[in-house]
């Protein structure tokens, strides 16, 4: 169980004050009822972490360094532009990183490049869409002077050379399979 600063000062304490594991249990267990009794090898730790560094506090972790900053990025990115063939090893030499940092940022370059690349395609995708789209005013509103497909073609999508050889627009291409399916 973690104990708080104040609960494990006060174990060192007892502990120094009585020279048992077991009176500072007592103590411990007076002092702050409904808490978990530490153990005895609790104590000791905690007595030999005061004694060893002199504090009651963890000690503080250490973080991870990030290396790969935007102008390392960058870098990178511009190596593996200029020669996409490069081993990871030596980009990271020119680069001044490890190779597993080179990996990395590789693999994050990559993804945003796909990134940009679904996002352009997902709009123009969008825009041929809206280009291509066609509402039923304009089919009901166009007139029927252009020529129409001969009698024998039911789907345009399954004689799209016939369709072809017809010349004809796609609004009245969708209008002929629009009767067909009425018919």
């Amino acid at each position: 169980m973690n104990y708080s600063v104040q609960q494990r000062v006060f174990m060192y304490d007892s502990y120094v004050k009585y020279s048992s594991w077991k009176k500072c249990v007592q103590k411990f267990s007076q002092k702050y009822p409904g808490f978990t009794l530490p153990s005895k090898s609790t104590i000791y730790r905690i007595v030999r972490q005061v004694h060893r560094t002199g504090t009651v506090l963890d000690k503080k972790r250490n973080r991870r360094r990030h290396v790969l900053t935007e102008e390392v990025l960058d870098d990178i990115g511009a190596q593996l532009e200029a020669n996409p063939n490069i081993s990871m090893r030596k980009v990271a030499s020119q680069c001044g990183v490890s190779k597993s940092s080179a990996h990395v940022a590789r693999i994050l370059l990559n993804k945003q490049s796909l990134d940009c690349e679904v996002r352009s395609w997902s709009t123009m995708n969008a825009q041929h869409n809206k280009d291509n789209c066609v509402s039923a005013d304009l089919l009901q509103d166009k007139t029927e002077t252009q020529t129409e497909p001969p009698a024998e073609i039911a789907d345009p999508r399954e004689h799209e050379q016939s369709m072809t050889d017809v010349k004809m627009s796609p609004v009245d291409s969708i209008k002929v399979y629009f009767k067909t399916l009425t018919q």
